[in-house]
């Protein structure tokens, strides 16, 4: 089953510690858009025919469609029989990183993961099956737009769902963070579980706000929710061995 994510945000003008353990950003960066999309994994090799007595390669790219970079994923391939592919029995994995930043980089969007190719026995005739699994950590941004004002009676203004555009993933937590006016502000660590159908909110209270800058009507600014959570995904994939 997928789980999405849900969030709602509720901003209260008020006092509170955080627990925050790394500098925060202060602001969006370039990529943000508040989009659902991240990485996807495109297999190239095996393809539906292979041969027996031969060097079969294994192959696939990872490609960013997201807003940030990914600082570190791993693919893994599993499922094949070590008996009939010499050195992939069990698991077998390779790191890789994508930059959105550097155009120059080998890995800006997209990465290419080059396993070592395998020798196919010649007793492996038939259909087999394998699994990819791609592990990485991913930062989405969701960008929403509140006003403020000095009148505590005009619950229209600081009361709602504020967001303008969210984002949906495969999540177990995520830690969530809000950004406003060249601060970051750690509100914690969102929780999912199965018996609550995939969904869970979270209350975020921004220190140092004091209602007398607003004097003189409601005014309107901007603002980011920062998501930030692993992700793991499978793709398996049926190919024939032929002599």
């Amino acid at each position: 089953m997928k789980k999405y994510l849900l969030l709602i945000l509720f901003l209260f003008l008020a006092s509170c510690a955080t627990n925050t353990t790394e500098t925060l950003p202060t602001e969006c960066p370039p990529y943000c858009s508040g989009g659902s999309s991240s990485v996807d994994l495109e297999i190239n090799s095996p393809q539906d025919i292979v041969f027996a007595n031969d060097r079969m390669p294994v192959t696939a790219t990872v490609v960013d469609s997201g807003e940030s970079g990914v600082e570190y994923g791993e693919v893994c391939v599993t499922g094949l029989d070590e008996q009939y592919f010499s050195g992939f029995g069990g698991c077998n994995c390779q790191s890789y990183y994508i930059t959105l930043d550097d155009n120059d980089d080998e890995n800006f969007e997209e990465s290419l993961i080059n396993f070592d190719t395998t020798y196919v026995s010649d007793k492996a005739s038939g259909n087999h099956f394998m699994t990819f699994i791609n592990r990485y950590t991913y930062t989405t941004y969701a960008p929403f737009e509140i006003c403020f004002t000095n009148d505590l009676s005009d619950s229209s203004c600081i009361s709602g769902n504020k967001l303008e555009s969210s984002s949906s993933g495969p999540l177990i937590k995520a830690d969530v963070s809000i950004i406003m006016f060249g601060e970051a502000n750690d509100c914690g660590t969102l929780n999912f579980y199965e018996d609550e159908d995939y969904e869970a909110s979270i209350t975020c209270k921004l220190d140092g706000f004091l209602l007398s800058q607003f004097v003189g009507g409601q005014d309107t600014y901007p603002g980011w929710v920062r998501i930030d959570y692993a992700v793991e995904q499978k793709d398996s994939i049926e190919f024939e061995v032929e002599e």
